[in-house]
């Protein structure tokens, strides 16, 4: 339950820095754009700080190996994905569709792999849950 509450507070703030933020943002760049960074980062303290009210939960110890097949499969797929639309935006269309192709491989290849392994990097089953899907 209080792990619960955590998340929700903790998305709320991150709600209300998104929305803030770039509105006090546009207006003080205007005045002064270094005043920007200090905003932001007061905005975040005042977050990190108000997690201090919740005490601190104790981590159980996974059990399972990490999915280290996962984790590079995942990086280097998004990556591919990224990079493609940077060569897409700079009128690359031959490097756009050999890494649009790629990043599509790299990202099945990494489903598959996550569907067998016993500790996955992106739990399959999570996306199935209503709330996450949304």
């Amino acid at each position: 339950d209080q792990a619960r509450q955590f998340i929700q507070f903790n998305q709320l703030a991150l709600d209300i820095i998104f929305l803030i933020v770039p509105l006090v943002n546009g207006i003080v760049v205007d005045e002064n754009w270094r005043l920007v960074m200090f905003i932001t980062s007061t905005i975040g303290l005042i977050n990190m700080f108000s997690i201090i009210q919740f005490p601190i939960m104790k981590r159980e110890k996974q059990k399972g190996k990490f999915d280290v097949w996962g984790f590079v499969l995942l990086f280097f797929g998004v990556g591919a994905l990224d990079i493609s639309f940077t060569m897409l935006a700079k009128f690359d269309y031959l490097a756009f569709g050999l890494l649009i192709l790629l990043a599509i491989v790299l990202i099945v290849v990494f489903f598959m792999v996550e569907k067998k392994h016993e500790n996955p990097i992106l739990p399959l089953k999570v996306m199935k849950n209503p709330i996450v899907e949304y």
